[in-house]
């Protein structure tokens, strides 16, 4: 496994490419077949925004999971994204497919029942079965430097299920 984490130098990332010439397609061609070839999975982490980054993203990507977060207005951005999925798999990239909807940050409110009973209705079959609850246990694993997969716990569980879920549908 290897992994290549941001720093504070992406955040220019978004400006720098409004210039440049087929911006869509800039990390499709940095991830060029034989630059991912030797892995079984490369894993795209986005911020929730639709800019240019998140379009090179869908460009290169065969796969989408969309995590939402169980809370009220997280749901609204759901509908815009999709619809930018549905123009670029139309426009840039026809093998663009929807792997499913992962509902985050699930707790014990109303709101958060709620959410995943609107997710349910919507989308039922590609719901992830899994679900990812709020711990602070995430917390802890980012400041201390810790694999959370290497930390027992309720929420390392659900990132182990998430994985075999994931597997099953790739």
């Amino acid at each position: 496994m290897d992994y290549i984490a941001s720093d504070i130098n992406l955040a220019s990332c978004e400006i720098l490419m409004t210039s440049a010439l087929s911006r869509e397609t800039i990390l499709k061609r940095i991830l060029s077949e034989n630059v991912t070839d030797g892995y079984d999975f490369v894993i795209i982490d986005c911020l929730p925004s639709l800019g240019t980054m998140l379009i090179n993203a869908l460009t290169t990507a065969d796969k989408v999971l969309i995590p939402v977060q169980t809370q009220e207005f997280s749901m609204d951005g759901l509908q815009a994204l999709e619809s930018l999925i549905q123009q670029i798999k139309t426009t840039i990239n026809p093998k663009l497919e929807l792997l499913g909807i992962l509902p985050t940050m699930v707790d014990r409110t109303k709101i958060s029942r709620a959410c995943i009973e609107v997710l349910n209705e919507k989308y039922g079959q590609i719901m992830f079965r899994t679900s990812i609850s709020r711990a602070i246990q995430a917390a802890n694993s980012a400041k201390n430097k810790t694999p959370l997969c290497l930390s027992a716990g309720k929420l390392s569980t659900e990132y182990e299920n998430l994985t075999q879920e994931v597997i099953e549908r790739c």
